[in-house]
């Protein structure tokens, strides 16, 4: 009997500290080629008409990390002059990434390069909005619920930098 109930105990025990640790179930690739690993969440959606990938790349020499944002229903240029993304936080900070890709119509994707710092700057503090620039702002209020994800994602592949 006490055999059974310490097996109970144990099972609840172990069972608690797996739910609380993050769920870091990404993607894994590896390229022979160009000898690097990568690491990804595709295709999550953030907010209404917006979703996002995320990868953090492994190579010999260096990792980096990119996120990319897909905007539903829209069909434009995207370029170096006016291709941004704006992450508003709570406290009114923002970090502005200005897109660095070449041009780019009839696209609804931008993609931007992180830094572990602009990562680690992300997961520790709460968004307030994103703002996506092609040709034009669109501003997106962040859903609560898909935020929680978001952060645990960006929190697992900051773990791997």
């Amino acid at each position: 009997m006490k055999k059974t109930i310490l097996t109970l105990i144990t099972l609840f025990y172990a069972n608690a500290y797996c739910q609380t640790k993050n769920d870091c179930n990404y993607k894994i690739s590896r390229d022979d080629f160009e000898k690097s690993t990568s690491y990804s969440y595709k295709t999550k959606p953030l907010a209404y008409g917006l979703t996002y990938d995320i990868f953090t790349v492994k190579k010999e020499n260096y990792d980096y990390s990119f996120m990319i944002f897909s905007l539903m229903g829209v069909s434009e240029c995207v370029s170096k002059s006016d291709s941004s993304l704006s992450i508003m936080f709570e406290d009114n900070e923002i970090l502005k990434k200005e897109y660095t890709g070449s041009i780019n119509c009839g696209t609804s994707i931008i993609s931007f390069i992180f830094s572990k710092e602009d990562l680690k700057l992300i997961a520790s503090k709460k968004i307030k909005k994103i703002r996506v620039t092609f040709q034009r702002d669109r501003n997106f209020e962040i859903l609560e619920k898909r935020y929680e994800k978001f952060k645990e994602n960006v929190n697992c592949l900051l773990e791997l930098l």
